[in-house]
């Protein structure tokens, strides 16, 4: 603002005594003649309009941007959500992926495990035929009842092969008959006919 010269006109004022004081008491505080005060305020009067108006486009401003970073915000509160979403769908997919697996490689442990036991009961009973075939043999006995029996004995052995509830202890049994019966022991000759016919018949 530029100062006044000595030469600028003067004007007379009139104002209320409580106005007055007030304006002398902001002069002493801006270090400026009431003159000055007066003057400053009238001139800042003139220029109001203009500094409204640009307060107003700051304030335009200000309220644009807020209102783009609301939306931007609301952009990546949406976006958040949807990725937390992913997030726990992707945590239920590998959760369940590997419940899969779990549950594959019991399958697999429990088909390890019953072919290990379906193998040794038929390597027994193999076995089991191999004994009765070499027992035989080494008695010499050709006679037709011996010819029936090891019929009926290799007829039973494929039978108790296919039929996988038999337990160890029941293939064991038939065993112990069957030696018996090569032995010449009639009577576990009946009692291997008679289980042999009970398993035909289940």
């Amino acid at each position: 603002m530029a100062g006044m010269a000595r030469n600028d006109p003067q004007v007379n004022l009139r104002m209320p005594a409580d106005l007055k004081d007030r304006l002398e008491a902001v002069s002493r505080d801006s270090g400026r003649s009431l003159t000055a005060e007066i003057v400053d305020r009238l001139r800042v009067s003139f220029d109001w309009p203009a500094i409204r108006d640009g307060l107003r486009d700051e304030r335009d401003f200000i309220e644009g941007k807020w209102k783009e970073a609301q939306l931007e915000l609301a952009v990546c509160e949406r976006e958040l959500k949807q990725q937390k979403t992913v997030t726990h769908q992707l945590q239920a997919l590998i959760s369940e992926a590997a419940e899969d697996a779990q549950h594959r490689q019991a399958a697999e442990d429990a088909i390890e495990k019953r072919y290990a036991e379906l193998k040794e009961q038929s390597d027994l009973l193999e076995g089991l035929k191999e004994e009765l075939a070499h027992l035989s043999h080494a008695r010499g006995d050709t006679s037709a009842q011996t010819e029936i029996l090891l019929k009926q004995q290799s007829e039973l052995i494929e039978q108790l092969r296919v039929n996988q509830s038999l337990s160890e202890q029941t293939i064991m049994v038939f065993r112990d008959a069957f030696l018996d019966a090569a032995s010449g022991d009639d009577s576990a000759f009946n009692r291997l006919i008679e289980q042999f016919r009970k398993i035909k018949k289940s």
